[in-house]
């Protein structure tokens, strides 16, 4: 599991970050802004589950998102932001509800036509 550090610069190693000219000075750093500079980055992951735990049951006050592509944003979570996650949170929960009739149906249309469809599941 490594230490945060690992955690947080995978998946590039010590050596790819000191590379970039980044230092565990700028991980501290990252750490001081969201308030969880009490938090030692060498130390390993199970010693920092305590620490942390407790950290996390405060309210959330930032949002870090990483783009998939090595780039990354992070901002404050003020309301507006909070309320278009939670839009898109509602809108993704009323999508994956209709999923169960969705595949039902195509499993009747599969019986109807004689056909297979990868998407296909077993019947119970």
């Amino acid at each position: 599991m490594g230490s945060l550090r690992d955690q947080v610069i995978y998946p590039d190693s010590v050596e790819d970050m000191a590379a970039r000219g980044l230092t565990d000075k700028d991980l501290e750093a990252i750490l001081d802004i969201v308030n969880l500079n009490h938090i030692n980055i060498h130390m390993p992951i199970p010693e920092q589950v305590q620490p942390l735990s407790l950290h996390i049951r405060k309210y959330h006050t930032h949002l870090l998102q990483f783009n998939g592509e090595g780039g990354w944003r992070f901002e404050q979570l003020d309301s507006a932001t909070r309320l278009s996650l939670a839009e898109e949170k509602q809108r993704l929960e009323a999508q994956l509800a209709g999923i169960p009739e969705m595949q039902s149906r195509l499993n009747e249309l599969c019986k109807i036509l004689g056909d297979d469809s990868v998407l296909k599941t077993v019947e119970e």
